[in-house]
């Protein structure tokens, strides 16, 4: 950091005194929530790696297994915490819940999996690309808008593959298509 900025010890107190009360409510809204995603993520991962096992010598199998497995690397990185918001990571144990279903499926119809995916691959070809726009030249508006998409996409999944676990709200293939059309060049 060329100049780091100390925090204003007006505002810090304001803030203090406006979160007087609440502020262990709030830090346990915060560790339930983490810890609810760490549990969901090692249950997924015991499966996972229980799939595996049971897969033996299975190519077809295995491969969309590590498919799946790169996936719960992506929907919880190593340093989730310092990069998602409160929101993001309350709804980490949704996706992983429809990731673990997702790999049972997956090792009874591997091919089924396989084609489900591919609806997937060229919205998130686009994805990555208006993404890699944003981290170039990150502002407000577009990690906001990576946001929405991440999010849709997710529920996009869970439409596909968990059906059951249903979608916060209605979301498609043409809606996701449509958001991306909406972001500025």
């Amino acid at each position: 950091m060329e100049s780091p900025q100390h925090p204003d010890r007006v505002f810090f107190l304001e803030n203090l005194e406006k979160l007087r009360g609440r502020l262990g409510i709030l830090g346990n809204e915060i560790r339930t929530a983490v810890l609810d995603a760490v549990q969901q993520r090692h249950d997924t991962r015991a499966a996972l790696e229980r799939y595996m096992r049971m897969a033996g010598s299975n190519g077809a199998v295995r491969d969309r297994l590590a498919v799946i497995a790169a996936e719960l690397e992506t929907i919880v990185p190593p340093d989730f915490l310092s990069r998602f918001s409160q929101s993001r990571v309350k709804l980490l144990p949704r996706y992983l819940k429809a990731l673990k279903i997702r790999a049972e499926r997956a090792y009874v119809y591997p091919e089924k999996d396989k084609a489900k995916e591919s609806q997937l691959k060229a919205r998130l070809a686009e994805f990555e690309e208006v993404a890699n726009r944003v981290r170039l030249r990150p502002t407000r508006e577009g990690l906001d808008f990576i946001e929405d998409v991440t999010r849709m996409i997710g529920e996009f999944k869970i439409s596909l593959f968990a059906p059951e676990i249903k979608t916060l709200f209605p979301v498609s293939d043409k809606r996701i298509e449509k958001k991306l059309r909406e972001f500025p060049e």
